[in-house]
């Protein structure tokens, strides 16, 4: 099987997934490290209820790959499958009981940078079509979680829980239950809209006949590479707080609680114990102890354990010897679980078990599935819980199950935005006319800025602009210092990955508001576009009223086109509504000297073309000059460089991105990595 490193411009691991259809079944998706994994159409599956599906794992094909996921087998083995595997004889039944893996001969893969395929041409050819797709964000309906206990029934369980180990039967348990709601939408929609705003360094997707797991889980399993055993045990938890101090706050009390540390303490010495039965006498190691993991709503402490496998032993042993992980059971582990199965009113199934990756490689990678809705049909579960020692107290534990399931039970649609006033978070209800494009009595100055992972690009640039348009517009704004600082705390903690910030400043008011960015790779291959008259009322200004702009790139876009290139009065077009514009005629890139606005990314690709050794000019663009270009391009902070490749009903040049495009192209790209 090839292994080839492609080039897919503006992909994202969610997009691409999102893109996927009901023809391409099976879905599988493993996060690992700095890995995305995504993978569909499997050859083969491997299930069971008993210990042999280990052994059909180990005789999977192996081949040499330094990727984490050279072709092989993903799937998940349920808690229940676990206790199965201790002898164990549960009184309950669920239909999620055993371990079922599908074995994928093809993959895609991204490491933050870069896509690689594990397939053959035609499979190649395949993602690439997949890519240009259109993506469309649609809102998600609500979902409404009903919790199966309340806290009266909950603390009869804790109760028991305590009894149990003030007499020495226990030392730790992790009580569980249940939330249930109806799915009004597709798992691969909720798993996409669940993610998108709640990031989750060992997310997973995986779906079975009509079963689909949905994990937004924090917590790594077992990971062996190389002969190398690691696994990263999560207890303890505090809220997130609504301000920076106050989330330091929460985050030193978490590391000051006697009680999470016990927590973690007990687990830990469970899985060093654990570790130290599967690998050489002398190299387990806790590497980490106590360390802090923040998350979108919570903030977690966790430890790092690391030991060298038996040379007797295959990577798949180690996770079946372990599993399931210590921080779902409880210690000592067959004494908790047996607790559990008698406490609990329902089978856990998948949740609590564990999604594991076996790679053709010999790597071997596993997370803990929790965090995690199961969709079954129409019926969505989402199991809770958490961690009880001798100085648990009931209300607390109750409560922290509460805020572990804030991330799923407050959940609105991807499109959501948020609204500051200044640091202040406001309703969207009081900012509706500034961010309206469509008001012509607004008036004032506004930047959109791209922000990646919390990055803001060209910060600097963008406000100096912002203070140019204002002293245009007549008004006074704050000083770029105070701008700065709220724009960063409005993108520090947004859940999504790629936002579009925009900022309005106007006589009375400062608003920011950040909003998730769909990213459509198709922009990439270029778009068509239209030319619409209109003039700009302050063409050197990002200014309000931004009415005319709207309206002409609202009529391209009811007509089928990408964008509007405005034709002023005089004749022209020197930028689109929401762009500027370049065009390439005998190698020479040109774009308008004067008049339009100066764009912070056109400023960047000016330079990246000079480094090239591509000459620029600078003239007054005419609509005749369109139609006889080589090649058209559009820049933007949002999209960067976006190709044209029609211009109304006539292709531009060949009707493809030409070269000079897809070399600055690039060169942008590679400034934003």
């Amino acid at each position: 099987m090839t292994e080839t490193k492609i080039s897919l411009p503006g992909f994202h691991p969610l997009r691409f997934f999102s893109k996927l259809r009901d023809s391409e079944k099976n879905i599988a998706l493993f996060t690992s490290g700095a890995w995305t994994v995504i993978a569909w159409g499997p050859s083969r599956m491997i299930h069971g209820s008993d210990a042999t599906v280990f052994e059909q794992l180990k005789k999977l094909p192996v081949r040499k790959s330094a990727l984490p996921f050279a072709g092989g087998a993903i799937g998940y083995c349920s808690y229940d499958f676990g206790c199965a595997l201790r002898g164990i004889v549960s009184k309950h039944r669920s239909g999620l009981q055993g371990a079922v893996f599908h074995v994928y001969d093809s993959a895609v893969l991204w490491d933050g940078k870069s896509v690689t395929v594990v397939g053959d041409a035609d499979f190649i050819k395949v993602v690439e079509r997949i890519h240009l797709r259109p993506f469309s964000g649609s809102p998600l309906p609500p979902v409404e979680w009903k919790p199966a206990l309340e806290q009266a029934d909950y603390r009869k369980k804790f109760n028991a829980v305590m009894h149990d180990i003030h007499d020495g039967e226990l030392y730790q348990l992790n009580l569980s239950y249940p939330f249930a709601a109806e799915a009004k939408t597709s798992p691969r929609k909720l798993f996409a809209g669940f993610t998108e705003t709640n990031p989750a360094s060992c997310a997973a997707y995986f779906e079975h006949e009509d079963m689909s797991i949905i994990s937004l889980s924090p917590e790594r399993f077992v990971t062996i590479e190389k002969g190398i055993i690691t696994t990263r045990p999560i207890k303890g938890t505090r809220p997130r707080g609504t301000t920076l101090m106050q989330d330091k706050r929460l985050a030193d009390e978490l590391l000051a609680s006697a009680k999470e540390a016990a927590e973690l303490n007990m687990i830990t010495d469970l899985l060093r114990n654990d570790v130290g039965k599967i690998s050489a006498a002398g190299t387990v190691k806790v590497l980490e102890h106590r360390a802090l993991q923040k998350n979108p709503s919570v903030w977690h402490t966790y430890s790092v354990i690391r030991g060298s496998l038996e040379k007797n032993l295959h990577p798949v042993d180690a996770f079946a010897s372990m599993f399931p992980g210590g921080s779902v059971t409880g210690c000592p582990k067959v004494a908790a679980m047996k607790e559990i199965d008698r406490l609990e009113d329902s089978a856990r199934g998948a949740y609590c078990g564990s999604m594991l990756m076996v790679s053709a490689s010999g790597y071997v990678d596993s997370t803990i599935l929790i965090r995690t809705v199961i969709q079954h049909k129409k019926a969505l579960t989402l199991g809770m819980g958490g961690g009880i020692v001798a100085d648990s107290d009931c209300l607390s534990e109750y409560d922290e199950t509460r805020r572990k399931a804030h991330s799923f039970l407050t959940f609105s649609a991807s499109e959501s935005a948020q609204y500051f006033r200044g640091k202040r978070e406001i309703a969207a209800a009081t900012v509706v006319d500034l961010f309206d494009l469509r008001n012509e009595k607004a008036v004032g100055a506004f930047e959109t800025l791209r922000a990646d992972s919390g990055k803001l690009h060209h910060l600097s640039a963008h406000l100096v602009r912002l203070q140019h348009s204002a002293a245009l517009v007549g008004i006074k704004i704050p000083s770029l210092t105070i701008l700065a600082k709220n724009l960063r705390h409005a993108v520090r903690n947004h859940p999504a990955s790629v936002l579009r910030v925009k900022l309005v400043c106007t006589k009375n008011d400062t608003v920011i508001e950040t909003r998730p960015l769909p990213i459509d790779p198709a922009r990439q291959y270029g778009i068509a576009v239209t030319v619409v008259p209109a003039d700009r009322m302050i063409p050197a200004a990002k200014a309000l009223p931004y009415n005319r702009e709207y309206a002409a790139h609202h009529e391209a876009g009811r007509k089928g086109y990408g964008e509007a290139l405005l034709r002023r009065t005089d004749g022209s077009v020197t930028e689109g509504a929401y762009s500027n514009l370049f065009f390439v005629k005998d190698g020479v890139l040109w774009t308008a000297d004067e008049d339009m606005l100066p764009g912070i990314t056109r400023a960047t690709v000016i330079k990246l073309a000079k480094r090239l050794k591509i000459p620029v000019h600078f003239v007054s663009l005419q609509e005749t000059d369109m139609w006889h270009a080589e090649e058209i391009f559009l820049t933007s902070s949002l999209h960067g460089i976006t190709p044209v490749i029609r211009l109304d009903a006539e292709p531009v040049g060949d009707g493809k991105p030409g070269k000079i495009t897809k070399k600055l192209q690039t060169a942008l790209e590679a400034l934003r990595v």
